[in-house]
């Protein structure tokens, strides 16, 4: 039977959906029409969605796991990997799951949503269900259904009762191959012993859309995971086919104990057509089955006889129309016939044979149901378009004294009529809220009738219309699925092992990285509101973890909101006498820290690798007039405690060959390919150069201008010098060290409990414009000539050679930093 599709919902799909997830349940009327205006905004359905009266009974962790689901489309109910990040936002005070506070933000449309809009995945979101996708349905031997479903994610999804739970299995990543492969067909047939043959077209997930067709029959319907895992694993492709073929649709058909007939849709080199094979006979070439030249698109298949003569039922289109045509297989002398069926229903998406005979009944709806008797070509109509308007058959049935049809209708409700005293009956409804079914067994009008379909907010369900009226509903949990592979653990390791480069440090520099535990062993927080050690120095490190104390997470009381030196009431300060230690560094063993991310869209992995720099050194700058350049130290401007810096290497998942590289530059960065970077003579490695007191990073030696500006008076610019000083090979052995990779669940790194610390790594230094002004002024004093010192200084001013870090970005915790969950250019 045939998964069929619904449209022109009363409530859009989206906000059924978003109140599915953010109620954990099927939402009322009342409570989506109280949605309803918001339309498709899904952060807007979310923040409505929490002020619903039934959202106050939802403990806070869960309104915040449920928002963030909502947000990125994610029907399960697990909590994000990342809820701990997201529970300490709110503690923080600086973000408000609803209604915030002037000065706070949004968790939902400030954090939730720009990790939705960067593309970035640290949970599986696909779902692995999809209205409208291939879908078959058939028994276990107890009657339960085993549902084999293709999601968003483009994979075959087993559904099965197990231990009175609902247990779900990816299968089709266990075929021989293509490796991670995309599912373009699914069929499934069961014999009346139980057991089923199965059809499954797969490609490659990039390039070539060329097909692989793997058939089996015979298969238990009793097999348990292992079973159907071993199952798949053992498919061979069915051979035969046309070189570069793509298949679109799969059926199978036969009479009960004859072989299968396997008919397949498919493209070669743009052009469609029908393909079969006898699943009985040795494997030889597919034969082909020519459909109407003109057609552009099938949108439908089915296999049985006409006049005794095995063949095809095809619905497709040809341009805006639709036409449906039987054409017979070539019988032993070559000859065929084929039938034409005239007066569609307007809008025709989906037909169904009748039961068997000389000449079967053909049943199609769209707008309107119609019924072509035996021997004819133009229908009988069931329901004109008024009645059943974006109408999809789901089930068909005629015996002797009964006729019955049943189909979706547009306002998602399946409705039967039945032919009754020489007339059609009017629809009666016997279920709702459903935008696809398919038929698992019984009777609609008889009782015992099972269906498994997919409601509008996304649900998977069981179905029992039982006799006397009585319905029983059982959702099929599902587990939200990843819209492509991820890498294992090892293949993450070996790409960071294959794409680490080597750095360059300065000839100059004077102040290097470090591993954050030389910092903590010798640092202390400091409460700056009361101007006190909150923690005294040398008690940050525990060391037994050779990690942060818990102690200093702790959520503590905080400036008022809005309060410009609120996110620095605490900070990591360096003790005076700890100074000539720290602010040197200790780079012989200062590790690159690796943050990896997932990009399922690009199937890729970003490696961003952050340095600790205990202290960032004054900025230098660029000042030419007319007949004299000079480079001027801006000491103390740029200075600060605390320096978080980083890279971007961007891995392709199926080589695992780093592709392209973000260089951050401050405030700002630059985006290369990989194959334009210098290599290393001795490893054939990428190099890139860290500029000297800033550490900002570059491909290229040289001055590395920032921040320009010039006239006819003067040239001015902030140096980023680099040059081959101090070499870090980051693929030695302790240069790098991942520290989190979320995705990978149980697999994933245990972060340090450092990587929670939300207060500032330095002090902060409070340069007011005023501030700012005198330091410009005693810089340009005495440098340059007197006429233009005012224009100078106003330049170097406007110009905003420090950008915001000095005060701000540099020193914050990493994963407060906007691009720890989102993108580069947040």
């Amino acid at each position: 039977m045939a998964t069929v599709v619904l449209s022109n919902p009363a409530y859009s799909r989206v906000a059924m959906r978003t109140a599915r997830i953010m109620l954990g349940r099927a939402a009322s009327e009342a409570e989506l029409a109280t949605l309803a205006p918001v339309g498709d905004d899904v952060a807007g359905l979310v923040k409505a969605a929490l002020a619903l009266p039934a959202m106050n009974r939802v403990a806070e962790r869960q309104r915040v796991a449920r928002a963030y689901n909502a947000m990125l489309g994610r029907y399960d109910q697990a909590e994000p990997v990342n809820i701990g990040h997201f529970m300490q936002f709110l503690a923080l005070g600086d973000y408000a799951i609803i209604d915030p506070a002037p000065h706070q933000s949004n968790l939902v449309q400030d954090v939730f949503a720009k990790i939705r809009d960067s593309g970035y995945r640290d949970d599986p979101c696909a779902a692995p269900v999809v209205a409208g996708a291939p879908m078959a349905v058939v028994r276990d031997p107890l009657g339960n259904p085993l549902v084999f479903a293709i999601g968003a994610h483009k994979r075959c999804t087993l559904f099965r009762l197990k231990d009175g739970a609902w247990g779900q299995l990816e299968l089709s990543e266990a075929l021989p191959g293509p490796r991670h492969c995309h599912v373009q067909a699914l069929a499934l047939r069961q014999q009346a012993d139980g057991t089923i043959t199965i059809a499954i077209a797969v490609c490659n997930r990039r390039g070539s859309a060329a097909s692989t067709l793997y058939v089996a029959a015979g298969l238990s319907n009793a097999l348990d995971d292992h079973g159907w895992l071993k199952a798949f694993a053992s498919m061979q492709g069915r051979p035969g086919a046309p070189a570069g073929l793509e298949i679109d649709h799969v059926t199978i058909a036969g009479s009960e104990g004859d072989p299968p007939m396997v008919l397949v849709g498919a493209a070669l080199t743009g052009v469609m057509n029908s393909y079969y094979f006898d699943l009985g006979a040795d494997p030889g070439p597919w034969s082909v089955l020519r459909i109407p030249e003109d057609a552009n698109t099938v949108l439908a298949y089915a296999l049985g006889r006409y006049r005794g003569l095995a063949g095809v039922w095809t619905l497709y289109l040809v341009g805006p129309d639709r036409s449906l045509v039987f054409s017979g297989f070539p019988d032993e002398f070559g000859k065929t016939i084929n039938v034409n069926y005239t007066g569609l229903p307007a809008h025709c998406s989906s037909f169904l044979l009748g039961r068997q005979g000389d000449i079967p009944d053909v049943y199609a709806t769209g707008d309107g149901v119609a019924v072509y008797r035996a021997g004819h070509d133009a229908p009988e109509q069931i329901l004109d378009a008024r009645a059943a308007p974006g109408s999809t058959l789901v089930w068909a049935d005629k015996t002797a004294g009964a006729e019955h049809v049943a189909f979706l209708s547009a306002d998602r409700q399946l409705k039967t009529v039945s032919f009754d005293a020489g007339r059609w009956t009017s629809p009666v409804t016997v279920a709702d809220g459903l935008d696809s079914a398919t038929l698992l067994g019984g009777s609609p009008t008889a009782g015992g009738f099972n269906l498994v379909g997919v409601a509008a907010d996304g649900a998977l369900e069981w179905r029992q219309l039982l006799s006397g009226g009585v319905s029983k509903t059982t959702e099929i949990t599902q587990r939200a699925a990843w819209d492509e592979i991820p890498l294992t653990a090892a293949e993450l390791n070996a790409a960071i092992a294959g794409a680490a480069p080597i750095a360059y440090l300065a000839t100059d520099e004077q102040y290097f990285p470090s591993n954050v535990q030389f910092f903590l062993a010798k640092v202390g927080l400091w409460n700056e509101m009361q101007q006190k050690w909150q923690l005294p120095p040398g008690s940050l490190l525990d060391p037994a973890t050779h990690d942060m104390v818990e102690a200093a997470l702790i959520t503590k009381p905080r400036s008022a909101l809005g309060s410009p030196k609120r996110d620095s009431d605490y900070v990591l300060k360096i003790p005076d006498e700890a100074s000539s230690q720290l602010l040197p560094g200790h780079p012989n063993d200062a590790p690159f820290y690796i943050h990896a991310k997932f990009k399922p869209g690009e199937n890729a992995t970003h490696l961003i690798f952050w340095a600790f720099y205990p202290y960032n050194g004054a900025g230098l700058l660029k000042l030419d007039t007319p007949g004299l350049s000079r480079r001027v130290d801006l000491n103390p401007l740029g200075t600060h405690e605390g320096d978080w810096e980083h890279f971007l290497l961007q891995v392709d998942n199926d080589t695992h060959v780093a592709t392209k590289t973000y260089l951050s530059q401050h405030d700002s960065g630059t985006s290369v390919d990989v194959s334009q970077l210098e290599r290393d003579a001795a490893t054939g490695r990428p190099i890139f150069y860290i500029s000297r007191h800033g550490h900002a990073c570059y491909v290229t030696q040289g001055d590395n201008l920032l921040a320009e500006s010039k006239t006819a008076l003067y040239h001015i610019g902030l140096i980023n010098h680099t040059d081959r000083g101090m070499r870090i090979d980051i693929s030695a052995p302790g240069r790098s060290s991942l520290i989190s990779a979320p995705w990978l669940g149980a697999d994933a790194p245990k972060e340090p409990v450092w990587l929670r610390f939300p207060w500032r790594w330095g002090r902060y230094l409070d340069f007011t414009g005023k501030d700012m002004k005198e330091a410009v002024d005693n810089i340009v004093a005495g440098v340059v000539p007197g006429p233009i010192t005012g224009a100078v200084a106003d330049a170097i001013i406007k110009s905003g050679v420090l950008g915001g870090e000095g005060n701000s970005a540099g020193p914050s915790a990493i994963t407060q930093k906007a691009n720890w969950f989102g993108s580069e250019d947040d």
